[in-house]
């Protein structure tokens, strides 16, 4: 990432499910009064554990790939990415494709108690590697973009 290209690699707004600027393009774009760069490490299709739940496509990095990518790049804060702990926030959204892709199984409640735990167990992976702010980001799954466009949004969610 540099000031004319804040995301880095694809171009600004990069390949986005919304076919536009996301959050994250907005928050280094629009919403933003000092140079700041994203490094971006995530998958679409992405899951926490692929232990636990199979992610689509299944070339997708899971979380734990993602922080191994983060570790051999820029994790050890090289001169181009002098990120420290009080610079530096790590937005963590997981959970739609978990769910997503599981919704339909009978022991749901013991998977996402499992997956839960490793998102955290993850996370600490990150607190290892200097990063002291986090952001966890959800959305109820009646709400996922993809439940939208195929006519679910009318679905009554379930406790």
């Amino acid at each position: 990432p540099r000031a004319a290209n804040p995301i880095g690699n694809p171009a600004f707004p990069g390949r986005t499910s919304t076919g536009g600027k996301n959050w994250i393009g907005y928050m280094v774009s629009d919403f933003n009064h000092t140079l700041t760069l994203a490094y971006g490490f995530a998958s679409s299709g992405a899951v926490v554990d692929p232990r636990l739940v199979k992610p689509y496509p299944r070339h997708a990095y899971c979380f734990q790939h993602q922080i191994r990518h983060f570790n051999t790049s820029i994790g050890n804060r090289p001169d181009y990415a002098p990120w420290n702990a009080d610079n530096a926030v790590a937005a963590i959204w997981f959970g739609v494709n978990d769910v997503r892709l599981s919704f339909e199984r009978k022991n749901i409640k013991k998977l996402m108690k499992a997956t839960v735990k490793q998102l955290f167990e993850f996370t600490h992976e990150l607190h290892k590697l200097g990063l002291r702010q986090f952001v966890f980001l959800e959305v109820p799954r009646e709400l996922y973009p993809i439940r939208l466009m195929d006519g679910h949004a009318k679905q009554t969610p379930s406790a």
